[in-house]
């Protein structure tokens, strides 16, 4: 392996500087018993009728982005009170605290006062904010607050000093130091912080407005890692750039009027469009912050004709009511009017509020769900930049955080440097592997742009084509025809077989009236193995057509009208070459396969003694509030939606040992785990496929388990919970079979960058095949989990930065560690994507299952659309659940021929 000088993008604590500084320093947190801050409602107004309990609200927790900012920034005033009133918990003046404006507290010295409870009344609050948000003058009560302190009962002294010797340690170092690194910004309101380690700007003159209700904030990602520094354990600040959409802060009515194109909705299309934007947004009332609430609904009459009971039990219209009771005059009684959507309570009718005297409440992201074409590709423009652009803005980010600045406070008490030079890492780059065609021919991969030409290669294996046909347009029919003259004559070259005997059949459609469903049944009755459907792109099918083709079992191929006419009248080869790619795959082929290194000849693919999984999982949305409600209260309380959840699973157990071909199957929505019962099932459909295809490979020595969507926090789950069933699927496949397991997560979901440095400092993208191991300390990550990053391709964008593949080993039975044979077998797959000549990021195991959980995700959607009296439901009091047992039955390929192909292709 070759080496090179790169610098790596970590800001890290000098290890030497803080043994000295830090050496008799001792820092009290409050975990795990955290301090609980909430609000006290004592009701004193009596009545005939009504009898009024003491209440409280917890304010350390909060429900969407909208309240738990809200609740952050009233927790973080609290406390500064107390702090305040107890002269800085007894500590000396220069000391300090750190706070996540929730449950977790840091002090530099320990705290010397006597109560640990504190009561704050309300008169003693910032009038302005604390007291707008908290007071309830809709009844006669006494609001207070209790800021309760509990040091932790274990371990509560905290020494920063000490050397880091396990994992036990260096977790709650890195919690300290994640808080202690925002702090500063945070005391300055220069940015909030919204979510873990998330950071964003608050400055107006740096948002983006989007002119739609959006507006775009650049911001950061933020972590703490333990990094080997000349040998030694050291902390170490991982950031990186990032922008996000956010929901305009402003009138609602404004919002409404920008979300609709600039003018107000009219008609019912118009309102649900709107509706399906904003529902679940957070807004609160002009005229009584404090009863703030999520949008459920729009009424469906004006505002003008709903009354609001009295006081004095008389009922007054809305316009009249706040005329007489707020003095407000209401400018558009016309509009319709905003619901909540929690549900009223009992015996109470919903509260209506004019849409001119809500405000959208601050802080709060546009969920994914609710992004459209345009805001997508914004945002990865906006988060698509040069290598050199990207390290410009991280440095900037970090000195606006004031990491590195001798004025900040907070990191100075408690004794913290973080020196702004970045590491500098030797890495090294693994060799691209060569690539194999049928009959022993290889291609030399280009080292810079990881391509390779296949010129004269004919595919690695094919299958006979029999019964397929062209749907197509009859207007656009001739030059059809010369396209699939074109195409059959391409495909033979390389050494696909057609059978061509009054094939294909050749079935146009008028302009668009072509009818998928109808020719689906028909190509069941003509027993068609594979159809190529041609339409144009402003048409939207290709989700239609692969959801028929789950339900019918047929093979397709879509290929749009402009792609046609492209490569029969522009020549354009490489398409027409990347549709055949797909086309065989598709059909039971093979096209090429990577030759691995010769240090990883033992995990050689084509030996037939190593089995590779793949597996990844699809979340739907979260639920709508409602619905998590009901979710709730029927004790699925580990449900996130009432939509499933979808998982891919892939394995090399097609005819050929390069061949990954694969399925997914639906399960309940949960937060974290593959339904284990669902998973040991599906590795004993793995080892029957297997069986069937490759009789002489059916109990392969090392098994590769890849899975992608694991989160660091999750790694006890995916050991404890997804690891065993693997290992119970195996011994119930067969018990006597004992294949030796090696379980390594791969995911791009993280924001650790690398740049490699020339000799003028310009950052460029780390060349293809880098690999950095060295940085991160294994030994200091639980269970003693290997990690390393690596990228096998070229960035696709020549103005982007490539992001390393992450790589978590975390369970080894073959013993190889995350070595140089592990590295090269995980490269190696990165080249054995079969659709295009070139590198790609993943492994294709991980990026099959990808595919495939979006795959089944799609079908389901389309389930929804075009079938929804198909979808199984569960029985009451969960009929609008799905019955996921029975959709997978319905949806997937499980059971079919297409079992052994690569239908995502």
């Amino acid at each position: 392996m070759t080496s090179k000088r790169l610098r790596r993008l970590q800001r890290s604590a000098d290890a030497s500087n803080r043994t000295a500084a830090m050496e008799s320093l001792q820092v009290t947190p409050t975990e795990p018993s955290p301090p609980i801050i909430d609000t006290v409602l004592e009701d004193t107004e009596t009545g005939p009728c009504n009898i009024w309990k003491a209440t409280e609200k917890k304010l350390t927790k909060g429900s969407g982005d909208g309240q738990r900012a809200l609740n952050r920034k009233i927790c973080f005033n609290l406390l500064k009170l107390a702090s305040t009133r107890t002269n800085n918990f007894g500590m000396s003046a220069n000391a300090s605290f750190v706070y996540d404006n929730k449950a977790i507290l840091y002090t530099s010295q320990p705290i010397q006062i006597e109560k640990q409870q504190l009561v704050i009344g309300i008169e003693e609050v910032d009038k302005d904010f604390t007291k707008a948000y908290c007071s309830d003058s809709r009844f006669n009560v006494e609001v207070f607050f209790v800021v309760e302190i509990v040091p932790s009962e274990t371990g509560h002294l905290l020494n920063l000093g000490a050397p880091l010797t396990d994992q036990e340690e260096g977790i709650p170092i890195r919690t300290f130091l994640e808080m202690a690194t925002s702090q500063e910004a945070v005391n300055r309101k220069t940015f909030s912080a919204i979510g873990p380690g998330k950071l964003y700007h608050t400055d107006a003159e740096k948002i983006e407005s989007m002119n739609n209700g959006i507006e775009l904030r650049p911001g950061l990602k933020k972590g703490v890692r333990i990094v080997s520094n000349n040998g030694n354990p050291c902390p170490a600040v991982v950031l990186d750039s990032k922008t996000s959409p956010f929901f305009k802060s402003q009138n609602l009515l404004q919002t409404i009027k920008e979300v609709n194109g600039g003018r107000l909705p009219v008609g019912g299309a118009e309102w649900t469009h709107v509706l399906s934007v904003l529902q679940d947004l957070r807004v609160e009332p002009i005229y009584a912050r404090n009863q703030s609430f999520e949008i459920g609904s729009f009424t469906e009459k004006p505002l003008k004709i709903f009354r609001v009971p009295t006081s004095d039990y008389s009922v007054l219209y809305v316009p009249t009511y706040f005329e007489s009771s707020r003095k407000i005059s209401l400018e558009y009684p016309e509009l319709p009017g905003v619901l909540s959507n929690r549900p009223a309570q009992a015996g109470k009718s919903m509260a209506t509020y004019p849409i001119e005297l809500l405000e959208v409440m601050p802080d709060q992201r546009v969920p994914l769900e609710k992004m459209n074409k345009k805001l997508s590709d914004k945002l990865l423009e906006s988060n698509s930049v040069h290598p050199n652009i990207r390290l410009a803005n991280v440095i900037q980010r970090a000195e606006q955080l004031a990491l590195f600045s001798p004025s900040n406070k907070i990191l100075s008490s408690f004794g913290v440097k973080v020196i702004k030079e970045s590491n500098e890492v030797v890495i090294g780059v693994r060799h691209p592997p060569e690539i194999q065609f049928r009959d022993g021919i290889t291609k030399t991969t280009n080292p810079v742009t990881t391509r390779w030409n296949n010129y004269n290669a004919l595919y690695i294996s094919t299958k006979k084509i029999s019964h397929w046909l062209f749907y197509y347009p009859k207007k656009q029919e001739k030059t059809v025809c010369d396209f699939k003259a074109k195409f059959v004559q391409e495909a033979i070259k390389k050494g696909m077989c057609f059978i061509t005997d009054d094939c294909p059949y050749m079935v146009p459609y008028q302009d668009n009236s072509f009818n998928l469903k109808s020719m689906f049944g028909q190509c069941v009755t003509r027993k068609i193995e594979f159809m190529l459907f041609i339409d144009s792109e402003r048409n939207d099918t290709h989700a239609d057509l692969k959801y028929y083709e789950a339900r019918f079992k047929i093979l397709t191929q879509h290929i749009t009208t402009e792609v046609v006419e492209n490569v029969v009248k522009n020549s354009q080869n490489q398409t027409l070459e990347n549709i055949l790619h797909k086309t065989n795959c598709k059909n039971f082929g093979l096209n090429y396969i990577p030759v691995i290194e010769p240090l990883a000849n033992e995990y050689a693919l084509e030996s037939g003694q190593v089995l590779a999984i793949g597996l990844d999982v699809s979340h739907p949305p979260p639920a709508k509030k409602a619905d998590r409600r009901m979710l709730y209260t029927s004790g699925y309380k580990d449900m996130d939606s009432l939509e499933p959840s979808v998982v891919g699973i892939c394995a090399n157990m097609a005819a050929h040992p390069h061949a990954f071909v694969g399925d997914y199957f639906y399960q309940q929505s949960r937060k974290e785990s593959i339904d284990v019962s669902q998973l040991e099932e599906r590795i004993q459909w793995i080892m029957e496929i297997l069986k069937t295809n490759r009789p002489n490979h059916s109990r392969p020595k090392y098994v590769f388990i890849l899975r992608d969507g694991v989160s660091e926090g999750q790694y006890k789950m995916a050991i404890t919970e997804e690891y065993a069933a693997i290992q119970a699927g195996f011994q119930k496949a067969d018990p006597d079979y004992k294949p030796q397991i090696l379980y390594v997560v791969g995911t791009k979901r993280h924001f650790k960058r690398f740049f490699s440095m020339s000799s003028s400092q310009s950052a460029q993208n780390c060349p293809p095949g880098s690999v950095i191991q060295n940085p991160f300390s294994s030994r200091l990550v639980e269970n003693l989990i290997g990690e390393a990053w690596m990228v096998s391709h070229k960035a696709v964008k020549t103005k982007s930065t490539s992001k390393a593949v992450q790589y978590a080993l975390l369970k080894d039975e073959i013993g190889i560690g995350m070595g140089d044979p592990l590295l090269a077998f995980l490269n190696s797959l990165c080249y054995s994507h079969q659709i295009s000549n070139g590198a790609i990021s993943l492994p294709e195991p991980i990026y099959q299952a990808d595919a495939l959980a979006g795959r089944g995700a799609k079908n389901y959607g389309c389930l929804k659309k075009n079938d929804p009296t198909d979808i199984p439901r569960m029985d009451s009091p969960m009929e609008k659940a799905v019955d996921v047992q029975k959709l997978t039955k319905l949806l997937s390929y499980k059971g079919s021929f297409l079992n052994s192909t690569r239908f995502t292709a």
